[in-house]
C-alpha cells in the first residue's frame, strides 16, 4: 500500500510539500540575507528581508535580529513591540529582559525599565547587571537612594564590578552624598583601569567640594584620554575661571566652540552646577574670552 501511494499519491498533498519546501527555502535565503546585510549596516534591505522570512516562518532569532535592525534605525517603539512579541514565548529570558530594558532606557521609559530589571533580577538573582539598569531606572524617577540600594546590591553579587561603582559614585555626587561618592571614586582609582569617565567622576567630585584646582588637573587627566572630549574641556575651563585664570578658561571654552558649536547647551550642562551659570555668561558675552 506505501508503495502505491509513493507511486500515485494525492497530487495536492505533493504540492503542498513542494510549497513547503520552497518556504522553508525561501525562509533561509532571506534570513541570512538578513544577517549577512545587518552585518554589513545595511539596514533597510536586512530589515526587508526579516520581514518578509516572518511572513514565510515564524522564528524567534529572526525576530531578535529585526529587533536589532529596528534598534539600529531609532525606531524604539517598534523594537520593543518585537521583543514583547518574544517574551511571550520566553518570559524568564533574562537576556530577552535586559535588552527590552536597553530600549525602555532609550526611550526614557523609565517605570517600563525598572519592570523589566526587576523580573530580570527575579529570574537570575545571581547576576548583578540587571541590579545596575535598575539603578539607572530608579534613579530616572528621582529616586536616588533606592538606586544606590540597588547598586549595593550589585556589588554584594560581583566585588569587582566597575561600572556599579562608577554610577554609584556619580548618584551620591550629585546629590551631595560627596564622603560616600570619594569612597567609590577611591575604589575606582585602585581597582579599575583608568578611565575618562572617572576622572570625570573624579573632577566633578572635587569641584563639588570647593577644590578647583584638583578639579582641573583630573578634567586634564581626561583631555589627556581624550583629547575629543568637550564636556571636559568645558568643566575644565569653568574651574580655571573659578581660579582666576583667564587665558586658560579662554583656550577651554574656545575648544568647546570649536568641537560643540551646534550642542553647547549640553556640554555646558556637564560643567559643574556651581560654575555653569559663570560659564554659561561668559561664552554668551564674548567677554573677556573674545568667543566668536
Amino acid at each position: 500500500m506505501n508503495f502505491l501511494r509513493s507511486l500515485f499519491g494525492n497530487k495536492q498533498e505533493t504540492e503542498e510539500e513542494r510549497k513547503q519546501e520552497q518556504e522553508a527555502h525561501d525562509f533561509d535565503v532571506l534570513k541570512y540575507d538578513g544577517i549577512k546585510a545587518l552585518r554589513m549596516q545595511q539596514f533597510d534591505h536586512a530589515e526587508r528581508c526579516f520581514r518578509h522570512a516572518l511572513q514565510l516562518q515564524e522564528d524567534l532569532e529572526s525576530r531578535d535580529y529585526l529587533s536589532q535592525v529596528l534598534i539600529a534605525k531609532g525606531d524604539l517603539e517598534e523594537a520593543m513591540e518585537q521583543l514583547l512579541v518574544m517574551s511571550e514565548a520566553q518570559p524568564d529570558n533574562v537576556r530577552l529582559l535586559i535588552r527590552m530594558a536597553d530600549v525602555a532606557f532609550m526611550r526614557e521609559d523609565y517605570m517600563q525599565m525598572e519592570y523589566f530589571c526587576r523580573h530580570a533580577a527575579a529570574a537570575d538573582d545571581t547576576n548583578p547587571q540587571p541590579m545596575l539598569m535598575l539603578a539607572h531606572a530608579l534613579n530616572g524617577q528621582s529616586k536616588w537612594e533606592e538606586a544606590v540600594e540597588a547598586l549595593n546590591k550589585a556589588t554584594e553579587l560581583q566585588a569587582d564590578y566597575g561600572d556599579a561603582y562608577l554610577l554609584r559614585g556619580n548618584i551620591r555626587m550629585e546629590n551631595g552624598a560627596l564622603a560616600e561618592a570619594e569612597e567609590d571614586v577611591a575604589w575606582l582609582q585602585e581597582h579599575a583601569q583608568e578611565s575618562e569617565e572617572i576622572w570625570m567622576l573624579k573632577g566633578k567630585l572635587e569641584s563639588k567640594k570647593g577644590n578647583h584646582t584638583a578639579a582641573a588637573e583630573a578634567f586634564s587627566k581626561v583631555i589627556d584620554l581624550n583629547p575629543f572630549n568637550s564636556s571636559a574641556y568645558a568643566c575644565r575651563g569653568a574651574e580655571r575661571l573659578a581660579c582666576g585664570d583667564e587665558e586658560g578658561a579662554k583656550e577651554d571654552l574656545d575648544a568647546v566652540a570649536e568641537m560643540a558649536p551646534q550642542d553647547i547647551d549640553n556640554v555646558m550642562g556637564n560643567t559643574p552646577e556651581n560654575l555653569e551659570q559663570k560659564v554659561r555668561q561668559a561664552y554668551r558675552d564674548n567677554n573677556p574670552f573674545g568667543l566668536g
